[in-house]
């Protein structure tokens, strides 16, 4: 990975009225400005303004007016999207935000645009030489070979940059943004933060401090634009496109502020190269569910401890071929609904978890092939016939409803008209008792839970009524991660290791 810096220069703006909200805008999608609303720092110097001033994105936007930017704070992004006041929104990957809007179904497809750096902030002399430094660990080897310290800057993203051994004092815990900064350029300390809040402050600051920036993946935090679903969506998906040509990126690239034109502060989508992160840090870092030693019998997923103890014997085989090292693993547990966004924003490298790479999913990340398959089936009586779905009365776990909803639609089924149970164990009883003709869930864990009963039962297990296949959750624009991933799971395939273990967990 390079962080070369190029001088540039800038034409006149061709849209100048991105800078400022118009008055009277037309209600009909075709007759109004683009309108964009995005979080401060990406029009921080105009560079959004200037980026929609390229050939590639000012052709797409092909509207009235050109586009409009309105540049405020996350939640009043969010707030534009839901009552849709907005075509195209552009925040951090993994804003919580974003996600609920995602999940709720008003954004479309989005795609990674570009990314902005965390920065080592430090004395103007850089005691400590971290401008050298070309990865996190040099920088930190660096700060304790010269007795300089590391003071924490307690933000929930930069968790992964502090290092409670470079810590300067206990009393520098909880302190955050601005209150931290200065305290620590006060006593010649080093800090992480965002590079744009650190030019934000150069005010407040005056001369004390210097940002560098690391030529290393794991520093730089991605943006990713989103065309809404009740805006244009179909003009929002062009300029994302647009935005994403190699001309555009270019000019991402090349951007550079007035007051200080050697300093890069945006990189393009490529950069984002997680392959490169890992060999770096020099393990992997997964997602994966938890460890919940209950029995099988009782569990809401009856194969959770099967499927997990299979997710880690892949998570040690790929940490084989990634850094090389199978040891060199990190499994980091998450619930379920931060494990995606976790790889998307890169605070892990990949997600190991049943993910189906569903149209939802594929919002978000990227995935592997498949390394595994399962699928819906229906546990019902023996001795019966087996029950049509569209007519039967039928059971559902109340946690899976959401994750199977367009399955039960792809079986003619209203998933209102599915009843739902908590446990397993419940829905057997109904169904034994004729108080529901069958139960539907992921076959595995019927079979799963079959295998555990202690007594004989007089249920039985359907074959897939709608197949499911599972791969590993992939961090967006890593063709050679993929590659390398890929790989290994089709090696393990053909030489029949993921069936063994398939059969050793009783999956």
């Amino acid at each position: 990975m390079s962080f070369r810096t190029h001088p540039t220069g800038w034409t006149l703006l061709l849209l100048l009225t991105c800078l400022s909200a118009l008055a009277g805008t037309p209600d009909t999608p075709s007759e109004r400005p683009l309108r964009i609303h995005t979080v401060p720092i990406v029009n921080q110097d105009h560079f959004l303004a200037r980026l929609l001033a390229t050939q590639a994105v000012a052709e797409a936007i092909d509207a009235p007016g050109g586009a409009q930017i309105t540049a405020h704070h996350g939640d009043a992004v969010i707030a534009a999207a839901r009552e849709g006041r907005a075509d195209l929104i552009i925040t951090h990957v993994d804003f919580a935000g974003s996600q609920l809007l995602l999940r709720e179904g008003l954004l479309g497809a989005g795609q990674v645009v570009f990314a902005n750096p965390v920065a080592l902030i430090g004395p103007v002399a850089d005691p400590a030489g971290v401008a050298k430094a070309r990865t996190i660990e040099a920088a930190q080897a660096a700060i304790r070979n010269t007795g300089s310290c590391l003071r924490p800057n307690a933000l929930t993203h930069l968790a992964q940059f502090n290092s409670a051994s470079l810590q300067c004092s206990s009393s520098d815990a909880g302190v955050t943004g601005l209150g931290a900064v200065l305290a620590a350029m006060r006593d010649g300390q080093y800090l992480w933060w965002g590079l744009h809040p650190f030019l934000m402050a150069e005010g407040a600051l005056g001369a004390q401090g210097r940002a560098f920036v690391l030529p290393d993946p794991r520093v730089l935090r991605p943006l990713m634009a989103w065309p809404v679903s009740k805006g244009d969506a179909v003009r929002a998906q062009q300029v994302i496109e647009a935005l994403r040509t190699p001309q555009t990126q270019a000019a991402i690239a090349a951007f550079r502020r007035e007051s200080s034109p050697e300093l890069q502060v945006w990189w393009p989508a490529a950069a984002l190269d997680r392959l490169q992160a890992m060999e770096n840090r020099g393990h992997v870092i997964v997602a994966v569910k938890n460890n919940a030693a209950r029995a099988a019998e009782t569990h809401r997923d009856p194969a959770h401890e099967a499927k997990r103890a299979f997710e880690v014997r892949l998570a040690q085989a790929l940490a084989r071929v990634l850094p090389g090292d199978p040891e060199a693993l990190e499994l980091r547990v998450l619930r379920k609904v931060q494990r995606l966004p976790a790889v998307a924003g890169g605070d892990v490298d990949l997600g190991i978890s049943m993910f189906r790479p569903a149209d939802g999913a594929r919002r978000l990340t990227g995935f592997s092939r498949p390394y595994h398959h399962d699928g819906l089936a229906m546990l019902y009586r023996r001795g019966e016939a087996q029950p049509e779905p569209a007519s039967a009365v039928l059971l559902g776990l109340a946690k899976d409803q959401e994750d199977w909803r367009e399955d039960l639609w792809t079986l003619g089924l209203d998933p209102a008209g599915v009843s739902t149970v908590q446990s397993v164990e419940e829905a057997a009883s109904r169904v034994a008792n004729r108080a529901a003709d069958a139960f539907i869930a992921p076959r595995v864990n019927l079979k799963v839970w079959l295998d555990y009963r202690k007594e004989a039962t007089a249920l039985q297990v359907s074959p897939i009524l709608v197949p499911h296949e599972f791969a590993v959750a992939l961090p967006l624009d890593n063709p050679r991660l993929k590659q390398r991933v890929d790989a290994e799971i089709a090696r393990l395939e053909a030489t029949g290791t993921l069936a063994r273990w398939r059969e050793d967990l009783g999956l």
